[in-house]
């Protein structure tokens, strides 16, 4: 169960990449970059032949977050590729279940869930 919960942990981090370090910026909805960082927590990890996906309460929180700021695009194509990054390193491990991930794999998702997020000085 701690594995789960640490892999759910990278991917709530990984929904809310766009959480400023420097504070809330008024924003009117959802940009177009900001809905590509969406589109992509919305597609499928291939684990073992079975397709998962994020937990639609952690998109959930990175769209209303989405509401307060505003991505640039420059931003957001760096954070689609690192949350793909992550992806395609899930995929590698050739786990069926997040449940079957070493802690060393775990550990990898959240260094991963890091670069993302790092791009705009957040990290886990």
């Amino acid at each position: 169960m701690n594995k789960v919960l640490k892999v759910l942990s990278a991917a709530a981090l990984s929904a809310v990449v766009a959480v400023s370090a420097f504070g809330v910026v008024s924003a009117a909805g959802i940009n177009n970059a900001e809905q590509k960082i969406l589109n992509e927590l919305n597609t499928t990890v291939n684990l073992g032949g079975n397709a998962t996906k994020l937990p639609v309460r952690y998109v959930n929180q990175a769209e209303n977050y989405f509401q307060t700021i505003d991505i640039t695009d420059a931003e957001a194509e760096r954070i689609v590729t690192d949350i793909e990054a992550a992806k395609k390193y899930l995929e590698s491990t050739g786990v069926k279940r997040f449940g079957e991930l070493s802690n060393d794999q775990i550990d990898e998702v959240v260094r991963l869930s890091n670069v993302a997020s790092g791009e705009i000085q957040v990290t886990l």
